[in-house]
């Protein structure tokens, strides 16, 4: 309806305008040949002119229409990747504030760990020291009965070994 309208609107300026001089009434009726002559080529151009600018405004159409739906496409996607983004850093924020807390338990269990692996060094140096102490007064008191060598005194992989040469003790 619209470009009908503008086709009348067109035709009617085009008429208007076209200029028509006549002297006479009978050379005015060739004239008016002419005019319309004119006017109808006038009109044909102006619908092809019509007919074009009505194929641009489809075409121009339809690229709007296809930009529009890219546009919402990419909205929606857009949307979902900040929802999935938002989700993601949502459970890494979850997962460092867990390993964090496993962080510091178990930073607290190496130090408890540690102080009982100390305690417990120390605890064998003070047992290798009573050993080596009480190794030195045996060797010590037995020191005589070596050096007439009747008693023998052995340490292999921690056990003392000590032999009595010519003794019995038992009765017979």
């Amino acid at each position: 309806m619209k470009t009908r309208n503008m086709f009348y609107f067109i035709l009617f300026t085009a008429f208007v305008f076209t200029p028509v001089s006549c002297s006479t009434l009978g050379g005015q009726n060739t004239d008016l040949k002419k005019a319309i002559k004119q006017s109808e080529v006038q009109n044909a151009q102006l619908q092809l002119l019509v007919q074009d600018l009505q194929k641009e405004l489809d075409a121009k159409n339809a690229e709007l229409k296809k930009v529009t739906k890219e546009r919402d496409d990419l909205s929606a996607s857009n949307d979902g990747l900040k929802k999935s983004l938002s989700e993601s850093k949502n459970a890494l924020s979850k997962r460092i504030s867990t390993l964090t807390s496993e962080k510091q338990s178990l930073k607290k269990k190496l130090s408890e760990l540690q102080f009982a692996l100390d305690e417990q060094k120390a605890k064998e140096e003070r047992e290798i020291a009573r050993l080596k102490a009480t190794n030195e007064q045996l060797v010590e008191s037995l020191k005589n009965e070596i050096n007439d060598q009747q008693i023998e005194i052995q340490q292999y992989k921690g056990v003392l070994t000590i032999n009595m040469m010519d003794k019995i003790f038992f009765d017979s």
